[in-house]
């Protein structure tokens, strides 16, 4: 069974604590759009 959740995505605890609060509205969500949209090629046997 997987570890994730479908129709979701994954954003840093230090991004979220320490970089949204110095970025403007427009910066974090074009941030956010790059991160949704990027697809990792990582085999999820291997993590």
């Amino acid at each position: 069974m997987s570890r994730f959740v479908p129709n979701s995505f994954q954003i840093t605890n230090a991004f979220v604590d320490d970089v949204m609060n110095k970025l403007s509205d427009a910066s974090v969500k074009i941030y956010l759009l790059i991160v949704r949209k990027t697809v990792l090629n990582i085999d999820v046997r291997e993590v």
